[in-house]
């Protein structure tokens, strides 16, 4: 799906999403956080999909990623999902941004492969 078509769906769920554009106006990635609902309402699921652009922006990205994760800290105080082991090239950046790695789980998902749980709190 484009990201014309999904940005709204995510926003409609209660998501809180951006979106990256770069200066020929084309979007490279999306991200956000999915506050779970629950006791006490401090989890929040962070994610982000992207094309391979998002590597012409690196330097961008590592210069507003911090600002953007206190942005996301104000939504939910703990951020965390998972990452497919294999990502190791996300994995360097999670840690880098300061998130930490809790365990990892030797099947999960559909195609039951590892994924390391991941958090970092305000």
């Amino acid at each position: 799906m484009s990201p014309e078509a999904v940005l709204p769906l995510l926003v409609q769920q209660g998501n809180y999403v951006w979106a990256g554009i770069d200066e020929n106006g084309e979007c490279f990635g999306l991200f956000g956080v999915d506050p779970v609902k629950g006791p006490g309402g401090h989890l929040g699921i962070v994610w982000m999909v992207t094309t391979d652009d998002i590597f012409k922006h690196r330097r961008d990205l590592l210069k507003l990623a911090p600002k953007w994760l206190d942005r996301l800290h104000k939504v939910r105080p703990l951020l965390g999902n998972h990452i497919d082991a294999r990502n190791t090239t996300h994995i360097r950046w999670l840690r880098r941004m300061g998130f930490s790695f809790l365990r990892t789980h030797a099947e999960f998902g559909v195609e039951k492969r590892p994924f390391h749980e991941f958090a970092r709190l305000r």
